[in-house]
């Protein structure tokens, strides 16, 4: 093999090839600060801000989805059909529910494992810590 052999992949290339998070949040300034992290140039989170905005990026099968985050005080009420769409339609894709600060957990962690959540998150938070939840899913623990 000689060097001319590989083909060399610029970071904006990697970017559009790696599997992102999809981000459901109603809270536009919210998403901005996630597209405006550093680590968001390596790995380009999916933004919806309406459930059913989100139920369509889910399942298209075009989008390469590495996992959910969904506000569950959506605006528009559709966080739980949006969870389900995606155990239905992305079964192996994790599911993380981003809570406002202070905000009180409507389910028992029963049922957020009867749901398929892998954990919980409280607002605010940042996009590398977002990634961090994934490498580390394994290990996530309910912790609100």
């Amino acid at each position: 093999m000689f060097a001319e052999d590989f083909i060399l992949v610029s970071p904006p290339e990697v970017a559009n090839k790696l599997a992102g998070p999809l981000i459901v949040d109603s809270n536009n300034n919210f998403l901005a600060s996630l597209l405006g992290h550093p680590k968001a140039e390596l790995i380009r989170p999916i933004t919806a801000t309406s459930g059913m905005q989100a139920q369509l990026l889910i399942t298209n099968s075009k989008n390469k989805i590495a996992a959910v985050f969904i506000n569950i005080k959506l605006s528009d009420n559709y966080s739980l059909s949006v969870i389900c769409c995606a155990n239905l339609f992305r079964p192996a894709v994790p599911i993380f529910l981003l809570l406002e600060s202070r905000q009180e957990m409507p389910w028992s962690k029963l049922e957020l494992r009867k749901l398929g959540i892998s954990g919980v998150i409280e607002k605010p938070v940042q996009y590398h810590e977002l990634l961090e939840k994934l490498e580390n899913d394994a290990t996530v623990e309910f912790c609100y």
